[in-house]
């Protein structure tokens, strides 16, 4: 099943932390389990061909069918998952679909559009389908009710900025558009092992054109197969590998036949989006002819994102604005008018040039991987939703990520300076050899950026916080943090960096059982490892209660007694470290034991009184009146999926997320 490339830009911002469901038809009767792209859950709906046929009512009576099946499915799992937004492409039912669900729920829609409101009925009179009334009816019917939905989306994204001047003209407004290009998953389209493509299609020896898409009459790709023609009369050890099928295909192959070059032009068939990247692989030039017909001028082609993903050179007609504005500004293929001549020549002409090619392709590759990755598309639409949701403060950009404290700044820092307790020097340290795996770090901060639902200027208050490294990283990506602490050295340390650098971000001492801090003055009150240190439970929850403003975010992090893991660090590592101190079999017993100057710091409180999952379910539970829980999970289980669920209990850390009830 191919997942189209819009489904997969959106599902990037899974990523990222957002919740992403997609339900999409599907031909595969055996898909009946969910599945996931790019962390985003998939449902697909078998496409069922209650009445056989190729006849135009039994087609409208199969659409009309399988798309009630949908909307029962899209709306229990819309309110199941309680999202913010709905989303379709133009096909009409889904629009349709996602116009019901807006006005029921309230949600803002969003509208994805890849070809022009006219394409369809332009392509009937194109391919000639009869019955023509029908199909005209049909074409005119689609028109109308995809002007409908442009008028009821409150966003659009248009598959290019020529497809968004022409909805201007057509009176939509502007400011509810912007241009989603296509794009693709860069780390997916790699370098592939081509011996198994070229052996089962008998390509060694051979240079391979290449042509990946749909083969219908509209695409009047005769011309293609002319145009190899020409070529295969001047080059001997030439084939054209087709992959795609279509109502024009037969057409092709007795096309073929009569030029003689049969066995020359493969074709493939629909192959399944993943190998794609193989069949691209293994060939030397891609082919990207797009007839010049209005709706198509505006169109954003996928093949060629695919072929220069590849590092493969590509020629294309110069007619298509995006096929001349890409390759105009990456050099990575050769424009030429849209007439067989004229391909052939180009072809000829890389082939006569195979390092020219070569260089067209590297060029190629670095454009769209600077230009149309997922992750730079995803970015830019992430961006846009949540200013329709009326709030653009989450978004941290990379510009802002390049430039993490402890990534740059911190070397402007010298801790060895002041006198602080070793073990506060050493674990500032380790904060500091962490940040030097630059990605890693990003990816990190990242992670506790979507956790905690970060806001720029938002008032974030960390209990026991370590070294202050988060505290101070969130401060320097725009919020007002305080870090609270029982070590004074901490305490110090925060401030320090607070004078030096001008943070918004303060140390305060204090007992976290009574924070010396005001009622409900914080946005997101974090624990992180923290309550299983902590004397009194009860009372360090209840003051986190109490500052934290109605509606605020309550983070809760913690270690898992069931976890092998937490048990090998507590039962081995602990012991190893501490010299026989801390942990071992001994900790079993006095875990819940409060200690003075627990690892001579200055804090006061137990030593690592770990919990289970159950055990914080019960616990939690006892303030259901002033918290509502929104998750309670594993980063293992979240990043894993189902299929781990059944060992939840046993498997990474714990998570808490709540907020505090607007009535208390």
């Amino acid at each position: 099943m191919r997942v189209v490339p819009q489904v997969g830009i959106c599902s990037y911002l899974a990523n990222w932390g957002h919740r992403v469901t997609w339900v999409i038809s599907s031909n595969d009767k055996h898909q009946a389990q969910p599945f996931f792209v790019n962390e985003a859950e998939v449902y697909a709906t078998y496409y069922r061909h209650y009445f056989p046929g190729d006849f135009i009512l039994a087609k409208i009576s199969n659409e009309i069918l399988n798309a009630v099946k949908r909307i029962h499915l899209a709306i229990k799992i819309f309110k199941e998952r309680k999202c913010n937004i709905v989303f379709s492409r133009e096909d009409v039912f889904d629009g349709l679909i996602a116009t019901y669900i807006k006005k029921k729920y309230r949600v803002p829609f969003v509208l994805q559009l890849s070809n022009p409101v006219e394409q369809e009925l332009e392509s009937f009179k194109i391919e000639s389908r009869r019955p023509r009334f029908f199909y005209y009816l049909l074409g005119r019917l689609s028109r109308f009710i995809l002007t409908r939905l442009l008028h009821q989306a409150d966003l659009i994204l248009p598959i290019s900025k020529w497809l968004k001047e022409d909805l201007i003209k057509q009176g939509i407004e502007e400011s509810r558009m912007m241009p989603l290009p296509e794009g693709i998953n860069i780390k997916t389209f790699i370098s592939k092992n081509t011996q198994e493509i070229r052996q089962k299609y008998s390509l060694d020896n051979f240079k391979v054109m290449i042509y990946v898409g749909i083969m219908d009459k509209a695409r009047q790709l005769s011309m293609l197969i002319h145009a190899f023609s020409v070529v295969r009369g001047s080059k001997d050890n030439v084939k054209l590998l087709m992959v795609g099928d279509g109502n024009d295909r037969e057409n092709m192959e007795e096309l073929a036949q009569e030029l003689g070059i049969k066995d020359d032009v493969i074709f493939a068939g629909l192959v399944s989006h993943s190998e794609i990247p193989e069949f691209i692989s293994a060939a030397d030039i891609g082919i990207s002819p797009v007839p010049p017909f209005s709706f198509y001028k505006v169109s954003s082609p996928i093949k060629l994102f695919e072929y220069m993903a590849m590092g493969k050179p590509v020629v294309a007609n110069e007619e298509i604005f995006e096929h001349r504005e890409v390759l105009e500004q990456s050099d990575g293929g050769i424009l030429v008018p849209f007439t067989e001549e004229a391909l052939a020549n180009a072809i000829i002409e890389l082939l006569n040039n195979p390092e020219r090619a070569i260089k067209m392709g590297q060029q190629g590759r670095e454009w769209v991987a600077q230009n149309r990755n997922y992750e730079i598309l995803a970015k830019q639409l992430e961006k846009r939703l949540f200013s329709l949701l009326g709030d653009s403060s989450y978004e941290i950009t990379e510009v802002e990520m390049n430039n993490l404290f402890f990534i740059n700044k911190v070397r402007e820092f010298n801790i060895n300076k002041m006198e602080l307790h070793p073990l506060i020097k050493t674990k500032w340290q380790a904060k500091c050899k962490t940040a030097s795996n630059a990605n890693g770090y990003k990816k990190h901060i990242q992670t506790l950026v979507d956790i905690i639902g970060f806001k720029k200027g938002a008032k974030i208050l960390d209990v026991g916080c370590g070294v202050g490294a988060e505290v101070i990283e969130l401060a320097n990506l725009g919020g007002d943090c305080t870090g609270l602490d029982g070590a004074k050295d901490v305490v110090r340390l925060i401030n320090k960096v607070r004078d030096d650098f001008g943070l918004r971000v303060r140390g305060v001492y204090g007992d976290a059982c009574n924070m010396p801090l005001d009622d409900e003055s914080f946005d997101i009150v974090m624990s992180w490892d923290f309550f299983e240190h902590v004397a009194d439970f009860n009372q360090a929850m209840k003051e986190q209660i109490r500052v934290l403003k109605k509606g605020g975010r309550l983070i809760i992090p913690n270690a898992n007694l069931l976890s092998p893991f937490t048990l090998f660090d507590l039962l081995i590592k602990y012991p190893i470290r501490t010299r026989g101190q801390y942990g071992g079999i001994k900790w079993l017993f006095t875990k819940g034991k409060v200690r003075e100057n627990i690892y001579g710091t200055g804090w006061t409180g137990k030593d690592e009184d770990i919990h289970t999952r159950l055990w914080w379910k019960r616990k939690m539970k006892q303030y259901s009146s002033d918290l509502e829980i929104i998750e309670f999970t594993s980063h293992l289980v979240k990043s894993r999926g189902k299929l781990f669920r059944l060992l939840e209990p046993f498997l990474g850390g714990i998570l808490i997320v709540a907020t505090k009830r607007l009535n208390k």
